[in-house]
Protein backbone atom coordinates (compact mmCIF):
# COMPACT_ATOMS: atom_id res chain seq x y z
CA UNK A 1 0.00 0.00 0.00
CA UNK A 2 2.79 2.16 1.17
CA UNK A 3 3.95 2.54 -2.71
CA UNK A 4 0.55 3.05 -4.16
CA UNK A 5 0.21 5.88 -1.66
CA UNK A 6 3.54 7.14 -2.72
CA UNK A 7 2.79 6.94 -6.51
CA UNK A 8 -0.47 8.22 -6.01
CA UNK A 9 1.32 11.50 -4.69
CA UNK A 10 4.03 11.62 -7.52
CA UNK A 11 0.64 11.63 -9.72
CA UNK A 12 -1.39 13.90 -8.52
CA UNK A 13 0.47 16.32 -7.55
CA UNK A 14 2.88 16.69 -10.83
CA UNK A 15 0.74 19.40 -12.22
CA UNK A 16 1.71 20.65 -15.66
CA UNK A 17 0.18 23.34 -18.07
CA UNK A 18 -1.05 22.33 -21.22
CA UNK A 19 -1.67 25.31 -23.97
CA UNK A 20 -5.36 22.59 -25.23
CA UNK A 21 -6.62 22.48 -22.18
CA UNK A 22 -9.24 24.55 -20.00
CA UNK A 23 -7.44 24.18 -16.95
CA UNK A 24 -3.92 25.16 -16.49
CA UNK A 25 -3.05 23.21 -13.55
CA UNK A 26 -4.72 19.79 -14.37
CA UNK A 27 -2.89 16.91 -13.17
CA UNK A 28 -3.12 12.95 -14.46
CA UNK A 29 -5.67 12.45 -11.84
CA UNK A 30 -7.70 14.09 -13.09
CA UNK A 31 -7.80 13.24 -16.68
CA UNK A 32 -5.36 9.83 -16.74
CA UNK A 33 -6.81 7.32 -18.74
CA UNK A 34 -5.91 3.72 -18.70
CA UNK A 35 -6.48 2.74 -22.27
CA UNK A 36 -6.78 -1.04 -21.84
CA UNK A 37 -8.09 -3.02 -18.81
CA UNK A 38 -9.85 -6.20 -18.31
CA UNK A 39 -12.50 -7.08 -15.55
CA UNK A 40 -12.06 -10.25 -13.81
CA UNK A 41 -15.03 -12.64 -15.26
CA UNK A 42 -15.33 -15.21 -12.51
CA UNK A 43 -17.20 -12.99 -10.05
CA UNK A 44 -19.74 -10.21 -11.49
CA UNK A 45 -18.44 -7.41 -13.46
CA UNK A 46 -20.31 -5.00 -10.41
CA UNK A 47 -17.92 -6.00 -7.83
CA UNK A 48 -14.45 -6.16 -10.23
CA UNK A 49 -15.75 -2.61 -11.40
CA UNK A 50 -15.66 -1.46 -8.12
CA UNK A 51 -12.52 -2.46 -6.95
CA UNK A 52 -10.74 -0.72 -10.10
CA UNK A 53 -12.37 2.25 -9.61
CA UNK A 54 -10.50 2.31 -5.88
CA UNK A 55 -7.66 1.11 -7.81
CA UNK A 56 -7.19 3.69 -9.95
CA UNK A 57 -8.05 6.70 -7.10
CA UNK A 58 -4.83 5.04 -5.24
CA UNK A 59 -2.38 5.03 -8.57
CA UNK A 60 -3.95 8.77 -9.51
CA UNK A 61 -5.62 7.90 -12.64
CA UNK A 62 -8.97 9.47 -13.76
CA UNK A 63 -10.42 6.38 -16.33
CA UNK A 64 -10.35 3.20 -18.06
CA UNK A 65 -11.30 1.38 -21.06
CA UNK A 66 -13.10 -2.08 -20.38
CA UNK A 67 -12.67 -4.67 -23.34
CA UNK A 68 -13.31 -8.33 -23.73
CA UNK A 69 -9.92 -10.52 -24.18
CA UNK A 70 -9.48 -11.72 -27.27
CA UNK A 71 -11.61 -14.63 -27.71
CA UNK A 72 -11.36 -17.71 -30.02
CA UNK A 73 -14.45 -18.81 -29.47
CA UNK A 74 -17.73 -16.68 -29.23
CA UNK A 75 -18.19 -14.98 -26.12
CA UNK A 76 -20.64 -12.31 -26.12
CA UNK A 77 -21.61 -11.50 -22.58
CA UNK A 78 -18.77 -9.91 -22.01
CA UNK A 79 -19.95 -7.00 -24.21
CA UNK A 80 -23.51 -6.71 -24.05
CA UNK A 81 -25.40 -9.92 -22.67
CA UNK A 82 -26.29 -9.76 -19.02
CA UNK A 83 -27.00 -13.23 -18.63
CA UNK A 84 -23.69 -14.31 -16.77
CA UNK A 85 -22.94 -10.87 -15.61
CA UNK A 86 -23.99 -7.31 -15.38
CA UNK A 87 -22.17 -6.83 -19.03
CA UNK A 88 -19.25 -4.76 -20.05
CA UNK A 89 -22.20 -1.93 -21.63
CA UNK A 90 -23.63 -1.94 -18.39
CA UNK A 91 -21.00 -1.30 -16.23
CA UNK A 92 -20.01 1.84 -18.37
CA UNK A 93 -23.05 2.88 -18.50
CA UNK A 94 -23.04 2.87 -14.56
CA UNK A 95 -20.20 4.83 -14.27
CA UNK A 96 -19.70 6.59 -17.35
CA UNK A 97 -16.94 9.07 -15.37
CA UNK A 98 -15.01 5.64 -14.81
CA UNK A 99 -15.14 3.74 -17.96
CA UNK A 100 -15.69 3.57 -21.37
CA UNK A 101 -15.99 1.03 -23.85
CA UNK A 102 -14.55 -1.00 -25.83
CA UNK A 103 -15.92 -3.78 -27.78
CA UNK A 104 -15.20 -7.14 -30.33
CA UNK A 105 -13.10 -9.18 -28.64
CA UNK A 106 -15.67 -11.56 -27.86
CA UNK A 107 -17.75 -11.29 -31.37
CA UNK A 108 -15.36 -10.38 -33.97
CA UNK A 109 -12.37 -11.97 -32.84
CA UNK A 110 -13.74 -15.62 -32.48
CA UNK A 111 -15.54 -14.77 -35.96
CA UNK A 112 -12.39 -14.34 -38.10
CA UNK A 113 -10.52 -17.09 -35.73
CA UNK A 114 -12.95 -19.54 -36.52
CA UNK A 115 -13.07 -18.45 -40.40
CA UNK A 116 -9.01 -18.82 -40.19
CA UNK A 117 -9.23 -22.65 -38.66
CA UNK A 118 -12.38 -23.82 -41.22
CA UNK A 119 -10.57 -22.08 -44.14
CA UNK A 120 -13.72 -21.36 -44.68
CA UNK A 121 -14.30 -18.67 -47.82
CA UNK A 122 -14.92 -15.25 -47.31
CA UNK A 123 -17.77 -14.02 -49.79
CA UNK A 124 -19.39 -10.58 -49.84
CA UNK A 125 -22.05 -12.13 -47.99
CA UNK A 126 -19.93 -12.93 -45.15
CA UNK A 127 -17.92 -9.37 -45.57
CA UNK A 128 -21.03 -7.35 -45.09
CA UNK A 129 -22.56 -9.63 -42.33
CA UNK A 130 -18.86 -8.98 -40.20
CA UNK A 131 -19.21 -5.43 -40.99
CA UNK A 132 -23.00 -4.94 -39.99
CA UNK A 133 -21.54 -6.61 -36.51
CA UNK A 134 -18.92 -4.70 -36.17
CA UNK A 135 -20.76 -1.30 -37.09
CA UNK A 136 -23.43 -2.41 -34.33
CA UNK A 137 -20.92 -2.67 -31.65
CA UNK A 138 -19.85 1.06 -32.37
CA UNK A 139 -23.94 2.16 -32.54
CA UNK A 140 -24.41 0.57 -28.37
CA UNK A 141 -21.36 3.03 -27.60
CA UNK A 142 -17.94 1.37 -27.81
CA UNK A 143 -15.24 3.48 -28.51
CA UNK A 144 -13.04 1.19 -30.26
CA UNK A 145 -12.37 -2.50 -31.79
CA UNK A 146 -10.44 -4.82 -29.48
CA UNK A 147 -9.11 -6.70 -27.78
CA UNK A 148 -8.35 -8.01 -31.03
CA UNK A 149 -5.37 -10.63 -32.02
CA UNK A 150 -3.24 -11.69 -34.50
CA UNK A 151 -0.87 -13.82 -32.85
CA UNK A 152 -1.65 -14.72 -28.94
CA UNK A 153 0.66 -17.28 -27.15
CA UNK A 154 -0.93 -19.46 -24.96
CA UNK A 155 0.67 -19.90 -21.50
CA UNK A 156 -1.25 -21.87 -19.72
CA UNK A 157 -4.39 -24.80 -20.23
CA UNK A 158 -7.63 -22.06 -20.51
CA UNK A 159 -5.36 -19.81 -22.45
CA UNK A 160 -5.75 -19.42 -26.16
CA UNK A 161 -3.32 -19.85 -28.85
CA UNK A 162 -4.91 -17.53 -31.80
CA UNK A 163 -2.88 -16.84 -35.14
CA UNK A 164 -4.70 -14.75 -37.75
CA UNK A 165 -3.28 -13.17 -40.88
CA UNK A 166 -3.49 -9.60 -40.37
CA UNK A 167 -4.23 -8.93 -43.42
CA UNK A 168 -6.66 -11.29 -43.69
CA UNK A 169 -10.07 -10.24 -45.92
CA UNK A 170 -12.16 -9.70 -42.69
CA UNK A 171 -9.20 -7.69 -40.41
CA UNK A 172 -8.72 -5.66 -43.50
CA UNK A 173 -12.97 -5.01 -43.47
CA UNK A 174 -12.23 -4.42 -39.85
CA UNK A 175 -10.06 -1.83 -40.74
CA UNK A 176 -11.93 -0.23 -43.47
CA UNK A 177 -15.29 0.20 -40.73
CA UNK A 178 -12.66 1.80 -38.37
CA UNK A 179 -10.99 4.52 -40.90
CA UNK A 180 -14.71 4.92 -42.62
CA UNK A 181 -16.05 5.31 -38.62
CA UNK A 182 -12.79 7.50 -37.30
CA UNK A 183 -12.10 5.08 -34.22
CA UNK A 184 -9.01 2.60 -33.15
CA UNK A 185 -8.25 -0.98 -33.58
CA UNK A 186 -6.59 -2.58 -30.23
CA UNK A 187 -4.56 -5.21 -31.67
CA UNK A 188 -2.43 -7.90 -29.28
CA UNK A 189 0.07 -8.86 -31.49
CA UNK A 190 3.16 -10.86 -30.06
CA UNK A 191 5.42 -10.16 -32.85
CA UNK A 192 7.77 -12.48 -35.15
CA UNK A 193 9.99 -10.45 -37.27
CA UNK A 194 12.17 -13.34 -38.65
CA UNK A 195 11.52 -16.47 -41.06
CA UNK A 196 10.21 -19.14 -38.23
CA UNK A 197 10.23 -18.63 -34.72
CA UNK A 198 10.83 -21.76 -33.12
CA UNK A 199 9.34 -23.43 -29.70
CA UNK A 200 10.47 -24.42 -27.74
CA UNK A 201 14.24 -23.59 -28.71
CA UNK A 202 14.01 -19.75 -29.12
CA UNK A 203 11.52 -18.91 -26.04
CA UNK A 204 14.12 -19.93 -23.32
CA UNK A 205 16.41 -16.64 -24.12
CA UNK A 206 16.63 -13.63 -22.21
CA UNK A 207 13.83 -14.66 -20.15
CA UNK A 208 12.87 -13.78 -16.38
CA UNK A 209 13.07 -16.22 -13.68
CA UNK A 210 12.67 -18.94 -15.38
CA UNK A 211 15.21 -18.46 -17.46
CA UNK A 212 16.50 -21.30 -19.94
CA UNK A 213 12.64 -22.65 -19.45
CA UNK A 214 9.81 -22.41 -22.30
CA UNK A 215 6.52 -20.99 -20.97
CA UNK A 216 4.86 -21.05 -24.04
CA UNK A 217 4.01 -25.50 -24.37
CA UNK A 218 3.70 -26.70 -27.93
CA UNK A 219 1.28 -29.31 -28.52
CA UNK A 220 3.54 -32.23 -28.14
CA UNK A 221 4.28 -30.76 -25.08
CA UNK A 222 0.62 -30.41 -23.85
CA UNK A 223 0.06 -26.85 -24.72
CA UNK A 224 -1.73 -25.19 -27.11
CA UNK A 225 1.24 -23.18 -29.15
CA UNK A 226 2.68 -25.17 -32.32
CA UNK A 227 6.08 -25.75 -32.82
CA UNK A 228 7.04 -22.93 -35.10
CA UNK A 229 5.25 -19.57 -35.78
CA UNK A 230 5.65 -17.41 -39.59
CA UNK A 231 7.06 -14.18 -39.84
CA UNK A 232 3.97 -12.09 -38.93
CA UNK A 233 5.24 -8.65 -39.17
CA UNK A 234 4.88 -8.03 -42.92
CA UNK A 235 0.84 -9.00 -42.69
CA UNK A 236 0.31 -6.21 -39.71
CA UNK A 237 2.08 -3.18 -41.63
CA UNK A 238 -0.46 -4.39 -44.62
CA UNK A 239 -3.18 -3.80 -42.27
CA UNK A 240 -1.73 -0.93 -41.44
CA UNK A 241 -1.22 0.34 -45.03
CA UNK A 242 -5.05 -0.63 -45.67
CA UNK A 243 -6.56 1.24 -42.79
CA UNK A 244 -4.29 4.28 -43.55
CA UNK A 245 -4.72 4.21 -47.23
CA UNK A 246 -9.08 4.12 -46.55
CA UNK A 247 -8.87 7.11 -44.22
CA UNK A 248 -6.58 9.28 -46.73
CA UNK A 249 -8.65 8.25 -49.79
CA UNK A 250 -11.86 9.92 -47.40
CA UNK A 251 -9.54 12.98 -46.70
CA UNK A 252 -9.18 12.14 -43.15
CA UNK A 253 -6.43 10.61 -42.78
CA UNK A 254 -6.27 11.32 -38.99
CA UNK A 255 -9.05 8.66 -38.72
CA UNK A 256 -6.65 6.10 -39.12
CA UNK A 257 -5.41 4.40 -35.93
CA UNK A 258 -4.02 1.05 -35.16
CA UNK A 259 -2.96 0.61 -31.66
CA UNK A 260 -0.63 -2.07 -30.66
CA UNK A 261 -0.84 -2.92 -27.10
CA UNK A 262 1.42 -4.50 -24.59
CA UNK A 263 4.13 -2.87 -25.98
CA UNK A 264 7.19 -3.61 -23.65
CA UNK A 265 6.32 -6.87 -22.57
CA UNK A 266 7.49 -8.88 -25.32
CA UNK A 267 7.35 -12.44 -24.88
CA UNK A 268 9.74 -13.78 -28.61
CA UNK A 269 12.65 -11.79 -28.48
CA UNK A 270 11.58 -9.59 -31.33
CA UNK A 271 10.02 -6.24 -30.08
CA UNK A 272 13.08 -4.53 -29.85
CA UNK A 273 13.31 -0.65 -29.67
CA UNK A 274 14.67 -0.55 -33.35
CA UNK A 275 11.72 -2.10 -34.47
CA UNK A 276 9.16 -0.03 -32.73
CA UNK A 277 11.04 3.08 -33.99
CA UNK A 278 11.08 1.89 -37.26
CA UNK A 279 7.36 0.96 -37.52
CA UNK A 280 6.67 4.75 -35.80
CA UNK A 281 8.50 5.78 -38.56
CA UNK A 282 6.57 4.20 -41.25
CA UNK A 283 2.94 4.13 -40.55
CA UNK A 284 1.60 7.47 -38.75
CA UNK A 285 -1.50 5.56 -37.79
CA UNK A 286 0.38 3.34 -35.72
CA UNK A 287 0.32 3.63 -31.94
CA UNK A 288 1.73 1.64 -28.80
CA UNK A 289 0.07 0.79 -25.77
CA UNK A 290 2.30 0.32 -23.44
CA UNK A 291 2.25 -2.60 -20.63
CA UNK A 292 4.65 -2.88 -17.76
CA UNK A 293 3.42 -4.45 -14.73
CA UNK A 294 5.04 -4.26 -11.21
CA UNK A 295 8.15 -6.99 -11.97
CA UNK A 296 9.05 -8.57 -15.56
CA UNK A 297 7.09 -11.32 -16.13
CA UNK A 298 8.59 -14.81 -15.31
CA UNK A 299 9.33 -15.53 -19.03
CA UNK A 300 9.44 -11.29 -20.45
CA UNK A 301 12.03 -11.42 -22.50
CA UNK A 302 13.84 -8.97 -20.01
CA UNK A 303 16.53 -6.82 -22.68
CA UNK A 304 12.93 -5.37 -24.21
CA UNK A 305 11.59 -4.04 -21.39
CA UNK A 306 11.68 -0.75 -20.96
CA UNK A 307 12.46 -0.34 -17.31
CA UNK A 308 15.90 -1.49 -16.06
CA UNK A 309 16.02 -3.86 -13.46
CA UNK A 310 16.60 -0.73 -10.75
CA UNK A 311 13.38 0.96 -12.20
CA UNK A 312 15.00 3.64 -14.39
CA UNK A 313 14.10 3.67 -17.81
CA UNK A 314 16.37 2.52 -20.15
CA UNK A 315 18.18 5.45 -22.50
CA UNK A 316 16.51 4.23 -25.97
CA UNK A 317 13.24 3.94 -24.81
CA UNK A 318 13.16 7.35 -23.44
CA UNK A 319 14.29 8.47 -26.79
CA UNK A 320 11.94 6.91 -28.23
CA UNK A 321 9.08 7.77 -26.20
CA UNK A 322 10.56 11.41 -26.18
CA UNK A 323 10.43 11.36 -30.19
CA UNK A 324 7.34 9.70 -30.60
CA UNK A 325 5.31 11.34 -27.84
CA UNK A 326 2.01 11.64 -29.59
CA UNK A 327 2.10 8.32 -30.10
CA UNK A 328 2.04 6.45 -26.92
CA UNK A 329 -0.96 5.77 -24.32
CA UNK A 330 -0.62 3.55 -21.14
CA UNK A 331 -2.36 -0.19 -21.13
CA UNK A 332 -2.52 -2.03 -17.46
CA UNK A 333 -3.82 -5.16 -19.02
CA UNK A 334 -4.98 -6.61 -15.70
CA UNK A 335 -8.04 -8.15 -14.95
CA UNK A 336 -9.05 -6.64 -11.95
CA UNK A 337 -10.03 -8.90 -8.82
CA UNK A 338 -8.46 -12.00 -10.30
CA UNK A 339 -7.15 -13.42 -6.62
CA UNK A 340 -4.07 -14.92 -8.47
CA UNK A 341 -3.19 -11.47 -9.51
CA UNK A 342 -1.32 -8.67 -7.39
CA UNK A 343 -3.53 -6.41 -9.66
CA UNK A 344 -3.47 -3.14 -7.43
CA UNK A 345 0.75 -3.20 -7.82
CA UNK A 346 0.93 -4.56 -11.07
CA UNK A 347 -1.69 -1.56 -12.44
CA UNK A 348 0.46 0.79 -10.90
CA UNK A 349 3.50 -0.86 -12.08
CA UNK A 350 2.60 0.26 -15.58
CA UNK A 351 1.81 4.18 -14.62
CA UNK A 352 5.15 4.08 -12.55
CA UNK A 353 6.93 4.83 -16.57
CA UNK A 354 5.33 8.03 -16.25
CA UNK A 355 7.83 9.37 -13.13
CA UNK A 356 10.42 8.49 -15.58
CA UNK A 357 9.19 10.76 -18.28
CA UNK A 358 9.24 14.73 -18.46
CA UNK A 359 6.48 15.92 -16.90
CA UNK A 360 5.05 17.61 -20.00
CA UNK A 361 5.34 14.00 -21.64
CA UNK A 362 3.78 12.28 -18.99
CA UNK A 363 0.54 14.36 -19.30
CA UNK A 364 0.72 13.69 -23.10
CA UNK A 365 0.64 10.60 -22.58
CA UNK A 366 -1.73 9.79 -19.82
CA UNK A 367 -4.41 12.61 -20.60
CA UNK A 368 -4.39 14.03 -24.83
CA UNK A 369 -3.28 10.44 -26.67
CA UNK A 370 -6.21 8.76 -25.18
CA UNK A 371 -8.54 11.73 -25.46
CA UNK A 372 -7.66 12.15 -29.29
CA UNK A 373 -7.20 8.41 -29.78
CA UNK A 374 -10.22 7.22 -28.71
CA UNK A 375 -12.13 10.13 -28.87
CA UNK A 376 -13.21 10.59 -25.33
CA UNK A 377 -14.91 13.44 -24.11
Amino acid sequence: MKRLIALSVLLVFGSVAYADDINPTRTIAQCGVDTHQHLYRREPFSDSAKDLISIMANVGFKRSLLMPPPFAYNRPYTFDDPSMNPSLLQITQTYPESFGLVGGGGILNPWIHDVVETNKTVDNTELMKFQVAAETILAKGAKAFGEMATLHLSAYSRHPFISIPANHPLYLRLAKVAAEKGVPIDIHLEVVNRDVLKIPEDMRKHRGKKQGQNCFLTTAEGGHNPSQISNNIEDFKELLHYNYDIADQLGKPENARIVWSHVGWDNTGDMTVDLLRMMLKAHPNLYLSLKMLEKPGACQVIENRPLKGDGFIWPDWLALIKDYPGRFVLGGDVATSNPNRNTAANIAGTWALLNQLPQDTALQIACDNPKKIYNLN
